[in-house]
This record gives C-alpha cells, sequence and structure tokens, in this order.
C-alpha cells in the first residue's frame, strides 16, 4: 500500500470514530518506513480534523456503537439540541428543559471555577448546579459551599494540609443535598455519587465524615467539617422564623404522641431526633418496633422537615421501695 493510502486510511478511520489511540497509530505508521516529520503532520491533521488520540482503546466505541450515536446526533431538531446530545448521555430535550439544563451547566461551571476546580464531569457540573437554586435555612447553598471551601483550603494552606483534597471535599461536602433519591440521608447520597463519579477516597471520607457521623479520618475531613461550620453557623448566614421552628418542632411532637399507649414525645436536633416514652403496661416490647414504623411513616406524610427524622421509641419499667422511718 502507498504512503498516501496509508495517510488516508488511518484519517478515515479517525473521522468515522473520533479517536485513534497512538497504539493504532504507531501499527499502521512504523517508524521504520514514516519519519517523525510524517507522524508529526499526520498529528497535526487530525487535531485540525477534531480526532482525538489516546492512550487506551478501552475508551473507543465500537464503530457499528458510533453509527448508532451519529443517526441519533442526526435526528436532533436543530444545533442547540445537537450540542447538548454531544455532551453526554442525555436525550433529546424540549426548549424550556434545555433552558434549564443549560442554566445548571453554567451554575456549576462557576461555582467550581470559583474555587479553582476546572476538571469535574459534565453529570457532576449539572448536579453541582442546582446548588444556585437550593437553600438551608435562608443561606443560599452555592453561596454556602464558595464560602466554606475556600475558608477550609485557607485553613489547610495555613496547616500544611492537602489543598486539593479539600477544595474538592468542600466543594462536594453537601452534593447529596440535590440528590433525586428518596432514600438516606444526604450524606449517604453524597458518599454514593462521589464513589460513582470515581472521587478520591480521601474525598469520599470527607462527604461521610462531615457532620460527625463517623470518626474523622485525616486532618482534611477536620478542616472541612470546620469550615461549614464556620460558614452555615456565623451572624446572618442562616435565619429560620422562631414560630415558623417552634410550630414545626410542636407538629412532630403532635404527631409522634398521638398513639395509643405514647405518654410523651420529645423533638431534640431541629426536628430530626425525636424520643418518644411509652407506657410500659400499654405497649409491649414486641410492638416497640412495629409503633416506631408507624409513626415515622405518619411523620412522613403530615410533618415539615428537612433531611430525615430518627424516631426512637423508649419503654422502661420501674420498681422503687422506700425504707421505714427511723
Amino acid at each position: 500500500m502507498r504512503e498516501r493510502d496509508i495517510f488516508d486510511e488511518i484519517i478515515d478511520i479517525g473521522k468515522r470514530r473520533g479517536v485513534l489511540t497512538y497504539d493504532e497509530i504507531n501499527e499502521a505508521l512504523p517508524s521504520e518506513f514514516f519519519s517523525p516529520d510524517e507522524l508529526e503532520d499526520l498529528m497535526d491533521i487530525l487535531q485540525d480534523m477534531g480526532v482525538k488520540v489516546i492512550d487506551h482503546e478501552d475508551a473507543i466505541l465500537p464503530e457499528e456503537e458510533v453509527e448508532e450515536e451519529l443517526e441519533e446526533y442526526e435526528k436532533a431538531e436543530d444545533l442547540v439540541q445537537a450540542y447538548f446530545y454531544s455532551m453526554g448521555d442525555i436525550s433529546i430535550l424540549k426548549k424550556d428543559e434545555e433552558t434549564e439544563l443549560a442554566k445548571r451547566l453554567e451554575e456549576g461551571k462557576k461555582i467550581a471555577e470559583e474555587v479553582g476546580e476546572y476538571n469535574l464531569p459534565t453529570d457532576l457540573l449539572k448536579m453541582l448546579g442546582k446548588f444556585k437554586f437550593r437553600t438551608s435555612y435562608g443561606q443560599n447553598l452555592g453561596l454556602h459551599t464558595i464560602e466554606e471551601t475556600k475558608i477550609g483550603m485557607s485553613i489547610a494552606r495555613e496547616l500544611g494540609a492537602d489543598v486539593d483534597a479539600v477544595r474538592l471535599g468542600g466543594l462536594m461536602h453537601d452534593i447529596g443535598k440535590v440528590a433525586t433519591d428518596d432514600e438516606g440521608t444526604h450524606i449517604q447520597k453524597g458518599v454514593e455519587i462521589a464513589k460513582r463519579f470515581g472521587l478520591p477516597k480521601k474525598v469520599v471520607a470527607i462527604i461521610a465524615e462531615h457532620h460527625e457521623d463517623k470518626p474523622f479520618s485525616s486532618l482534611e475531613a477536620v478542616i472541612v467539617w470546620s469550615a461549614d461550620a464556620i460558614s452555615g453557623s456565623r451572624p446572618g448566614a442562616r435565619y429560620e422564623p422562631h414560630e415558623n421552628y417552634v410550630h414545626r418542632m410542636e407538629k412532630i411532637e403532635e404527631i409522634a404522641g398521638s398513639f395509643e399507649g405514647v405518654n410523651e414525645a420529645i423533638a431534640f436536633q431541629a426536628g430530626r431526633d425525636v424520643r418518644v416514652v411509652v407506657n410500659p403496661d400499654e405497649v409491649s416490647d414486641d410492638k416497640l418496633t412495629v409503633l416506631a414504623h408507624d409513626i415515622a411513616t405518619r411523620l412522613e406524610k403530615e410533618a415539615e422537615y428537612a433531611g430525615q427524622i430518627k424516631v426512637t421509641v423508649i419503654r422502661e419499667t420501674r420498681a422503687s421501695d422506700t425504707t421505714s422511718a427511723k
């Protein structure tokens, strides 16, 4: 095969697939027959055509899958839809959905770049962009994340800690709050998201430990926890009208205390923890688990709360006697 034909063949493969490996190029153009200048010319041509050259073939789709991708791409009604399709595995969207997705992507990039993080996956940026439209007790989640991450990075520099781990851990510590899954706390969801996107183990641990649910495993985890507390507790950061808070707590206690056999129900931790004390003569040990489940189910339907509520039912039997007077 002539030299020009070999060049044309490798360019044609790259054009169809959009990607080639270095091994494929070296195999098609052995160095004993092609000079470094000729190889460099080929690389320039591929770059001009937008063909990526990568190290491993694992990331290359089979040609039949590439054809399917192209067919779906060509189904797009306009260039905007085609652009969104090219960014990831998403369906063709309506105009209002495109606008919403574009806003989330833009806001996600702004939040990440504000703290110096530039290489996050597109799907993770879309989730991060939801922070812009979420508040916690009046504090915007996006602004809190930026503030908390910058505070953490400053502390890390002073202490000689891993600034990059603090940066990414701080940025992702509340990512579970914008997950769409119903099950689990925002910490559990955040850990799951971090693992799904292959974030470093230290960052996964930071997310898991930032509310002290687990013992701190690193200095960086302590730093993110401290920065989160500073940002959330500083004067003016968060607020909830006192009347609303009292009403919410009273409602939780009212629901939990309405069950037969309950003597007292007390809400703690802003309503995230409820202790229910029962009359031991009316509620047996066998019924405790069922009662706890019934209370939790009713709270889900009727109470207003953020995150999850832990219901603990307590049954206690006491015996006492009195000595004679002396």
